[in-house]
């Protein structure tokens, strides 16, 4: 019966063993899922971010075609 009882306990700590480890498992995922979106959206971030520098740059390009303009026609 001492046994029996012993091999009870061991099977109830290898299954609370077991339940732990699936749920540090399933924390681990669910971060990795967190970091996962979160990279996504900073690369959505980073897109925006270039879009918006090279508007800028065009303007900017534009803007200089526009003062060389005004200059040649101060200079006329």
């Amino acid at each position: 019966a001492e046994k029996a009882e012993a091999k009870k306990e061991e099977q109830e700590e290898r299954l609370e063993k077991a339940k732990e480890k699936k749920e540090q498992q399933e924390e681990i995922t669910e971060q990795l899922s967190d970091v996962t979106e979160y990279m996504a959206e900073m690369d959505n971030s980073m897109g925006d971010v270039q879009k918006e520098l090279k508007k800028i740059t065009e303007e900017m390009k534009l803007l200089e075609e526009d003062l060389k303009g005004a200059a040649v026609d101060v200079q006329s």
